[in-house]
């Protein structure tokens, strides 16, 4: 995942469709069970990863039956993620959240709190299929 080889990395690959992310958090809670990891940087990354695929699913127009492939990984104290998809391109490191919205649903705050609680390692497209990584710190 990122080139420290990792001792604990969990793999899930979900259907991109409104039960991804209840399954997505159950995976990233399973792997924050075992993992060595800061309970800051844990907490963070439940919420990241929360966030990434509810806007996959909401705003990505991925395609009937595609996947939602999730990596993470302990990196001491800190953790790695990697969220794969075949939605539409869309780097967060390009987009200016401004002063978050606070409708009902509190939009806007997902790209923010990507952009503050973690360091996004990369973003790319190819093959049709956009890869965000991202590494969650452990600041407790």
């Amino acid at each position: 995942m990122i080139d420290n080889n990792p001792a604990l990395t969990a793999v899930c690959e979900l259907v991109a469709d409104h039960g991804a992310v209840a399954a997505a958090i159950v995976h990233a809670k399973a792997f924050a069970a075992e993992a060595p990891c800061g309970a800051e940087a844990e907490a963070r990354m439940l919420v990241l990863i929360e966030e990434a695929v509810s806007n996959i699913i909401e705003h990505g127009n991925t395609p009937v039956s595609s996947t939602i492939r999730i990596e993470i990984a302990a990196i001491g104290a800190d953790i790695g993620v990697t969220i794969s998809d075949s939605g539409h391109y869309f780097d967060p490191r390009a987009h200016d959240p401004g002063p978050v919205a606070m409708s009902g649903r509190g939009g806007g705050a997902g790209i923010a709190l990507i952009q503050a609680w973690s360091t996004v390692i990369d973003y790319h497209r190819l093959d049709g299929r956009n890869t965000l990584k991202l590494v969650v710190a452990n600041h407790g």
